[in-house]
């Protein structure tokens, strides 16, 4: 009579299940399971050491299903995918789920979902104080079931329907939250982009979905960047080897963002998993532009093989449908928390914020220029220019500002975290965005959402945010002189400003609030473009 044999899988999360491994390391020292039993265990990112059990690290699809079909039994943590693999196949099963408690899981969803397969006979669970050795050896004593018996057949469809959303028939099911795996810069990092990673990945999806994120990118020197992107690249790898990821959620710039995303598509592409590409920045037509013939068939493939493209704006969307006629294409524009109306009065003082990096494209010294204008035509007005803000041109906005002769009137405050950004923004009279290209300028709409008028560049995707007249006015890129006219207007046009500012808040809530952008990236993850 042959070995018996046992395969473990502790999944491809960051944190280590220690827990499991030593206890299966204890269960063969034992003497409790059958002699001469082999247990292999993939330990993810366990550091632990074990004695009696042979281990590997992580395991591509392919011989994670081998190893699952020359198996005996299968011991899993609580994961979605592995359990459902080992089940379909008709395996004897244990399942040891990872706790909070110990910092195996952010939440004990998986506690939840073994007791509910446990309870329709389908495997045995050893939780917090069971003895695995036992639980072992009762699981091989038992008869292996088959998954051609058609009232295993039945259960597991029941499972599919927990897991899975709609029925043939139309009829609501309960569903499954889709495994969303976020790829982008470190969510350390300041950003529009990084922002909206935020924004995902701090909200309560419910039974929706659940988001883990992967950092492939952060500033710093090219050796540190490299070193990010390698170690993302593989822990990319591992989670898609696992079988435990639905679609992979790349957000992507231009330049350096492009051919990291790509490598990553390819990834996906080559592991049969859905991927969908975030476009964010205004220069992605002008990289385009300036690529090579095979390098804009490689963007053209890129996009054409994304299950969705999301962008922000109906002028990226004409974009990406010309470059790439089979795409996708989904428009889902940032949004904002919705607020309380806000009834802003002006008093005597009239202050003017930008927010964002200050780098060229921003138009930054644009607004230096139109302010000192201001200054000079309004010599008496009390008035203050707030930089929030780090960036390439800081040292040069400072000097800039000397040389004008209004460094007094000009603060620089650097990177604000969220809380004292939306103070600022409530204080300030007016926000302007100067830039030179601009995808979207999620500030604008974090502006109107506190009632504050904005001044704003005819750019990229601005124009279908901030009507002239309506939520504020709307200038020509590299024109100082136009920003120093428009803020002079909301200055001077007190009831002009006000009806910018009740305009703003309903444009905000009507338009791009937090319910209908969650809403459009639920459907999105699920696969039916972002419901377009």
């Amino acid at each position: 009579m042959r070995a018996l044999r046992v395969f473990a899988a502790t999944g491809s999360r960051s944190f280590p299940f220690d827990r499991m491994i030593q206890a299966l390391d204890g269960a063969v020292s034992s003497g409790v399971l059958p002699e001469g039993t082999t247990v292999l265990a993939q330990v993810g990112s366990s550091a632990w050491e074990p004695r009696f059990i042979d281990v590997v690290d992580y395991l591509d699809r392919d011989e994670f299903l081998a190893r699952v079909d020359e198996a005996d039994l299968v011991v899993s943590h609580g994961g979605t995918g592995s359990l459902m693999t080992a089940l379909s196949r008709g395996k004897r099963v244990v399942a040891v789920p990872r706790r909070a408690v110990f910092g195996e899981v952010v939440d004990d969803h998986q506690v939840e979902f073994v007791r509910q397969l446990e309870r329709a006979g389908l495997l045995r669970v050893c939780d917090e104080g069971d003895d695995l050795a036992a639980v072992m050896a009762a699981s091989l004593g038992a008869p292996a079931p088959s998954p051609h018996q058609s009232n295993t057949a039945a259960v597991l469809d029941s499972i599919d329907a927990y897991l899975g959303g709609m029925s043939e028939s139309g009829s609501m099911r309960l569903r499954r939250p889709v495994r969303v795996l976020l790829c982008g810069s470190a969510l350390t990092e300041p950003g529009g982009m990084v922002s909206v990673c935020r924004q995902l990945m701090n909200h309560d999806w419910g039974d929706d979905a659940s988001l883990e994120y992967v950092a492939t990118h952060v500033l710093g020197s090219p050796l540190c960047r490299a070193i990010t992107f390698m170690r993302g690249l593989h822990e990319v790898r591992c989670r898609l080897a696992s079988g435990e990821v639905d679609v992979v959620h790349l957000h992507m710039s231009y330049k350096g963002s492009f051919v990291r995303k790509r490598i990553l598509a390819r990834l996906c592409q080559k592991r049969g998993v859905r991927y969908v590409v975030h476009m964010h920045g205004g220069k992605f037509t002008l990289f385009y532009e300036g690529l090579s013939s095979p390098m804009r068939k490689a963007v053209t493939s890129m996009l054409e093989n994304a299950d969705t493209v999301v962008v922000l704006s109906e002028s990226r969307r004409e974009f990406c449908s010309a470059i790439a006629p089979n795409a996708c294409v989904a428009v889902v524009p940032n949004a904002v928390p919705l607020r309380s109306p806000l009834l802003r009065k002006r008093d005597g003082a009239f202050d003017i914020a930008f927010l964002g990096r200050l780098v060229p494209v921003k138009g930054v010294d644009d607004l230096v220029c139109g302010f000192s204008q201001l200054i000079k035509r309004r010599p008496s007005l009390k008035s203050r220019l707030y930089i929030a803000g780090s960036g390439s041109e800081e040292g040069f906005l400072r000097r800039k500002c000397a040389a004008l002769g209004i460094a007094d009137c000009v603060s620089f405050l650097g990177w604000l975290d969220p809380e004292t950004c939306n103070e600022l923004l409530e204080k300030v009279d007016v926000v302007v965005l100067p830039s030179h290209a601009e995808e979207f300028g999620t500030v604008l709409i974090e502006a109107m959402s506190a009632g504050t008028p904005v001044v704003a560049t005819k750019v990229g995707g601005i124009e279908a945010v901030v009507e002239d007249g309506v939520e504020g006015i709307l200038v020509n890129a590299e024109a100082p002189e136009e920003i120093a006219s428009a803020l002079e207007r909301l200055h001077d046009d007190v009831s002009f400003w006000e009806s910018c500012s009740r305009a703003s808040q309903e444009k905000v809530a009507a338009q791009f609030n937090e319910d209908v952008f969650f809403a459009k990236m639920v459907a999105l993850y699920r696969g039916d473009g972002g419901g377009e």
